[in-house]
């Protein structure tokens, strides 16, 4: 039949009480070493636009741990082992990367 989406009726899309939806336990972890993200981020807070789940780290993610020269910015890197250490997360479960042209550097 193509499936309803639950007793009720209706495709599961709209409507109806959510209470018997899961809850998932979501951590967003935003890791950018830009001094212009930093202070979107920064503003972000000040405004309370920042959902409690998401943690920001100016701070950027390379193949090894220490200071880093790409396109001619410095900026602090740590290999993504170690910025789990830290943060303390055991395992990822989706990762999203945008490397800009660091390909080789990640």
């Amino acid at each position: 039949d193509g499936g309803s989406g639950g007793s009720g009726g209706g495709s599961g899309g709209g409507g109806g009480d959510d209470s018997s939806r899961a809850t998932i336990d979501v951590q967003l972890h935003v890791f950018d070493p830009s001094d212009h993200v930093a202070q979107w981020m920064a503003d972000a807070v000040r405004w309370n636009r920042l959902p409690a789940n998401v943690h920001y780290h100016h701070i950027g993610i390379g193949k090894l741990d220490g200071v880093v020269t790409h396109n001619g910015a410095t900026y602090d890197a740590r290999r993504l082992h170690t910025l789990m250490d830290e943060i303390g997360v055991a395992a990822i479960d989706v990762l999203k990367l945008n490397i800009e042209g660091a390909a080789g550097g990640v």
